[in-house]
């Protein structure tokens, strides 16, 4: 057989091998690299077709649910050298593209807890933030060192203990690359808690700074929670940084 041939019954080989692979190894993977924090449960299927359920291991072991996702492996992107795979997030069609050195997402829509972010500081642990976190990510292609495109986090029906006042709003993180950096602003859809922020992220780190205020009138009731988020600025006010 020439040598063609052989080379062609080893790519089908291995691509039937690729194909067999078990959905549940994507459990696995995520799991190692987020320290048990993030899981796929119920993984059904292949790597090539199947779904899941996103799962959130809070720190107090509470198992927090995220969105359902289901994907299939869309083949004619070979002819472009990639591999691409149509996902769906709780209903919603996006699609997954991979290249040997790019990874680009577009219209992904995703469902998250609070507290998948909350464990990175104590601060707002302590202030056992509720509500729900959308991510929807319009158009995003992800190289090395290299970010372009646009996604948005939504942090809608924003609630504490520490205030009165439940929801005290929901809010919004424009997420925008531009290459070798990626520009960050957030700012208030509703609610007597304003909040507002800008800022950046590039080789040098994170800066990140902004403020929050309400209404004199309903001060006393979000006290707390503003001066859980800043330090004070004014009479009704906190500014805030992180970097």
């Amino acid at each position: 057989m020439k040598r063609a041939g052989w080379l062609g019954l080893v790519i089908v080989g291995l691509l039937s091998a690729v194909a067999h692979l078990p959905a549940s190894l994507l459990d696995s993977r995520l799991a190692a690299a987020t320290d048990g924090r993030w899981r796929l449960a119920t993984a059904k299927g292949t790597l090539w077709q199947g779904s899941g359920q996103l799962m959130y291991a809070g720190l107090q072991g509470e198992v927090l649910p995220m969105s359902t996702l289901a994907w299939r492996w869309q083949p004619a992107a070979l002819r472009s050298l990639a591999l691409q795979w149509q996902i769906e997030a709780d209903g919603q069609a996006g699609s997954l593209q991979l290249k040997a050195r790019s990874a680009q997402l577009d219209n992904v829509q995703l469902q998250l807890p609070v507290a998948a972010l909350t464990g990175f500081s104590p601060k707002w642990q302590s202030a056992r933030l509720g509500g729900q976190l959308q991510l929807n990510v319009g158009h995003m292609l992800l190289q090395p060192g290299r970010v372009d495109g646009q996604a948005v986090l939504a942090w809608v029906a924003a609630s504490s203990p520490l205030s009165r006042i439940q929801p005290f709003g929901s809010y919004a993180l424009d997420v925008l690359g531009q290459g070798e950096q990626v520009q960050l602003a957030m700012r208030t859809l509703q609610g007597p808690l304003q909040i507002q922020g800008q800022g950046r992220y590039d080789a040098g780190g994170l800066q990140f700074a902004g403020s929050a205020s309400s209404e004199a009138a309903q001060y006393e009731a979000l006290k707390p929670v503003l001066l859980m988020l800043g330090k004070p600025s004014g009479a009704n006010s906190v500014t805030w940084q992180l970097n």
